[in-house]
């Protein structure tokens, strides 16, 4: 597929259900990180990629993340992925 910066390019402003549509499934995506307490740092049109088979939008660039654990009682960041 494409990412949702390259159908922009191409295709130029989407319609309003379609808006709602992707941003109902990336919401669902981050919903789910965040239940397993990662947080995903870099989310913009080029870390979504439109899958070509059904049109559904995938969250990539989970290089861009942290997982939040509990460590002597306070939040400590912990970083997945590559740096930079």
């Amino acid at each position: 597929g494409e990412t949702l910066e390259q159908k922009l390019q191409h295709q130029g402003t989407f319609s309003e259900s379609l808006v709602k549509e992707i941003l109902t499934n990336v919401l669902q995506a981050i919903n789910y990180l965040h239940s397993k307490n990662i947080i995903h740092l870099d989310i913009k049109p080029a870390n979504i990629l439109i899958r070509s088979s059904d049109g559904k939008p995938i969250l990539i660039g989970l290089e861009g993340v942290f997982k939040i654990t509990e460590f002597e009682n306070e939040s400590q960041p912990i970083i997945i992925g590559t740096p930079g």
